[in-house]
């Protein structure tokens, strides 16, 4: 079983680091959000996928 999680930072660096490290972890990234905002939108969008 694959872990899926989102990643949440204003930090576009901080966001593809992270990004690459969990992937390389065996994790399944479902998204990426800069803001609150943005994150609040993805898992009622991914919702049908879990």
């Amino acid at each position: 079983m694959t872990i899926r999680c989102p990643i949440v930072d204003d930090n576009q660096s901080f966001l593809e680091a992270a990004r690459t490290r969990l992937e390389r972890e065996g994790l399944s990234v479902t998204g990426v959000a800069t803001t609150g905002s943005e994150a609040s939108v993805g898992p009622r969008r991914h919702a049908s996928a879990m």
